[in-house]
């Protein structure tokens, strides 16, 4: 398949191959935060697919976004899967959160070829329902479409953990979702930089107490 046709194809929600399903309604995991929700096109966290997440510094919040997400697939006895994290989740956090730890499973690796290894393995695996991965701005763009197809295939959740660069990546990028996430006093201000079927970018300010 040509690269920049399989791009357009991911890209565009009005476009679908030939031996796929037409018509068939996407669906998506609730991010738990409803004005999150009205703004990502089905609604929450779209199946199969990859949101990226750029994040000017760890320890912002960014766990907490996905918490309600964790909780929702953790509670309904699939897994959810944490790759390469920066730092230690704390346990009696994501337990106050209600996510079901038995559930949960955290894999930390030595170099990021391994994680992006187990990543691939996982998101392809029917029992991962969710996969929270953490890359670092070199990941070379092919094996990030690598992911995102693993993603579709496994019809899995892919939140994509990258820094943010000054220049940006660019928009060929093979993420359905683009988030830009800050700090704020209030939880996260959030800039959705990407999205099927977007024009503009849009803003909003995540109260955590909403989540």
């Amino acid at each position: 398949m040509n690269e920049a046709l399989d791009y357009l194809i991911t890209a565009t929600p009005r476009l679908w191959r030939g031996n796929s399903t037409v018509g068939s309604v996407s669906q998506a995991l609730p991010t738990g935060f409803y004005t999150l929700d009205q703004i990502l096109p089905d609604g929450g966290w779209p199946l199969g697919a990859m949101v990226e997440l750029l994040v000017p510094a760890t320890g912002i919040g960014e766990l907490r976004l996905a918490a309600p997400a964790l909780r929702a697939v953790t509670c309904t006895g699939r897994y959810a899967v944490l790759i390469a994290p920066p730092y230690l989740p704390f346990a009696p956090a994501l337990e106050h959160a209600r996510i079901d730890l038995q559930y949960l499973l955290l894999i930390k690796t030595k170099h990021s070829q391994q994680a992006l290894w187990a990543a691939d393995k996982a998101l392809r695996n029917p029992a991962c329902g969710l996969l929270l991965l953490w890359v670092d701005a070199t990941t070379p763009g092919h094996v990030l479409r690598r992911l995102q197809m693993a993603a579709r295939e496994g019809n899995t959740v892919l939140l994509l953990y990258r820094p943010e660069m000054p220049g940006g990546y660019g928009k060929s990028h093979w993420a359905n979702i683009r988030l830009r996430l800050q700090s704020h006093s209030q939880g996260l201000a959030l800039d959705l930089l990407k999205a099927p079927g977007q024009l503009q970018p849009q803003s909003l300010t995540l109260n955590f107490q909403d989540g």
